[in-house]
């Protein structure tokens, strides 16, 4: 599975001259029945007021599904997560600005 997406934002939370911008690519292979590899990466660019900082997150991990029934769909994820670019002074809305590793537990449910 490939993803592409591009967002743009002006003017954020009603702030004149506050803008960011994210492109944003997703990547996924099957490795097994259950097993994924994923990778992910974000890079933003954002100004405030003259000011212009970058941001990137790059993840890559695993995602394991634990059971596939008609009510629940739980999964098991891990990623590790790179950070770069400005990092601490990054000035926009979200992203890790250091590296982290995340476990999550994640379910859905059919109606």
């Amino acid at each position: 599975t490939t993803k592409l997406e591009w967002t743009r934002g002006r003017d954020i939370r009603g702030v004149p001259g506050w803008n960011e911008e994210v492109i944003y690519l997703h990547g996924e292979y099957q490795l097994r029945p259950k097993l994924r590899l994923v990778a992910r990466h974000y890079a933003g660019r954002n100004a405030l007021t003259g000011s212009k900082t970058r941001l990137t997150n790059t993840y890559l991990g695993l995602t394991r599904q634990l059971a596939d029934n008609r009510w629940l769909r739980p999964r098991l994820q891990i990623n590790y997560v790179a950070a770069g670019g400005d990092r601490a002074g990054f000035t926009g809305l979200g992203g890790f600005r250091d590296n982290a590793v995340l476990l999550q537990l994640q379910f859905e449910t059919s109606h």
